[in-house]
């Protein structure tokens, strides 16, 4: 099972072996630099927008990395 860290889903586990995995910055970071390519034009050429989404997705993932 993966999760982020929520006490009560950790509490029904605590049983178990644990191992907690999380992707760093940079690779989120360059996942995300990768992908801009798919984004409406006017992202593509807003770098600051760019750094503006890319930053909010930094914050909201905290660590936690699913690729699609």
């Amino acid at each position: 099972m993966t999760s982020r860290f929520i006490p009560e889903i950790v509490d029904q586990f605590s049983a178990s072996v644990s191992l907690e995995i999380r992707a760093s910055s940079e690779d989120v970071k360059r996942y995300l630099e990768e992908h801009m390519v798919k984004l409406p034009s006017f992202v593509r050429h807003d770098r600051l927008l760019q750094e503006e989404i890319t930053m909010g997705i930094l914050e909201a993932v905290d660590g936690m990395y699913v690729p699609a």
